[in-house]
């Protein structure tokens, strides 16, 4: 799957008013609450196709957003890294790297985003869409998820080859901005490859059986800070060892351990953006999160940040000062 380390995004700001706004111009107004006591880093990146809105959103640390019935248009959503729990009528339902949710009008739409989730989000009113929200009245199925499809089953292949497309093309390229055409002819790809995705869906598809690989990334989080092997890994999953990293390798392009390797990075990262006057050091923020050689542990930060820890922290420095000396004034 297209993840791309450098992005030129159209705003980046630790003021998250500053964020919302931009978002509910382009997406809907919602509500946002902090999950965590970190600093934020928000992002974001907005391009228009013929008549649907794309988005690449992370906030920089997790965030609560409620953002109520999404009234007469759709928003298709897929987590490019980290994850976000959806919350409806009490239940919690994890959508994780790999998962494309698709979110019905008239469906209230509130979620849990993870500090590392960056979130690829489509809006779109085109009513063939209505076509997947029949299928799934006339399954009697509950439709106040939405409907959630795993990129590695059968149905999500082709549509996660057409976003893969769109999302590298959007962050690098110039293809589809360059003329009005290229954008009517993307936006009509990604529509029938999402109304295909959901041409052969049965039953069971939305009542989402516990996946194997799933399993395994809880198990991964759960056990963080322990010193897991991949064989206690596999034994989570409950699937052989070959069928665990090809699913690891189908879903997020590595394997287990490098999954594990980049959760603890994230939370490095976020801990590096909060600003404290008990700051502990970077190297032992980084033991702490059992990285062992300074060396390398510099290497992997700036190969899946593309800056470097000590940027991180001066970055966060700089924010913080900016966001006190406007408070001050204000």
């Amino acid at each position: 799957m297209f993840i791309s380390p450098r992005i030129d995004w159209d705003l980046r700001t630790s003021d998250l008013a500053s964020i919302r706004r931009t978002i509910s111009r382009v997406l809907k107004p919602y509500s946002l609450e902090a999950g965590t006591a970190s600093a934020y880093d928000a992002r974001v990146l907005h391009r228009r196709l013929s008549a649907a809105d794309f988005a690449v959103v992370e906030y920089g640390s997790a965030a609560i957003i409620d953002a109520g019935q999404m009234k007469n248009f759709y928003l298709l959503q897929m987590p490019l890294m980290g994850s976000y729990t959806l919350c409806v009528d009490g239940s919690r339902t994890l959508v994780d790297r790999g998962d494309m949710h698709l979110v019905h009008p008239r469906v209230a739409l509130r979620m849990e985003l993870s500090q590392d989730c960056r979130l690829l989000v489509v809006r779109t009113s085109d009513q063939r869409l209505a076509q997947i929200e029949q299928r799934q009245r006339r399954g009697e199925l509950r439709a106040s998820l939405g409907y959630i499809l795993t990129r590695s089953c059968t149905q999500g292949a082709s549509l996660t080859r057409v976003l893969d497309y769109l999302t590298g093309e959007f962050m690098q390229g110039k293809l589809i901005a360059a003329r009005r055409e290229f954008a009517s002819v993307a936006e009509s790809l990604l529509l029938s490859a999402l109304l295909e995705s959901a041409a052969d869906l049965s039953k069971s598809s939305f009542e989402r059986p516990v996946d194997p690989i799933d399993l395994a990334c809880r198990y991964i989080r759960d056990n963080l800070d322990a010193e897991l092997s991949s064989s206690a890994i596999v034994a989570a999953s409950g699937i052989s060892r070959r069928r665990l990293f090809h699913g690891f390798k189908t879903a997020f392009d590595e394997g287990p351990m490098a999954y594990r390797r980049r959760l603890r990075l994230q939370r490095v990262h976020a801990q590096l953006l909060t600003i404290s006057p008990d700051a502990r050091d970077i190297s032992e923020i980084a033991s702490d999160s059992g990285f062992t050689h300074f060396g390398h542990f510099c290497a992997a930060y700036r190969a899946l940040f593309n800056e470097t820890p000590s940027d991180t922290r001066r970055r966060a420095r700089l924010n913080s000062l900016s966001a006190e000396s406007t408070r001050v004034r204000s």
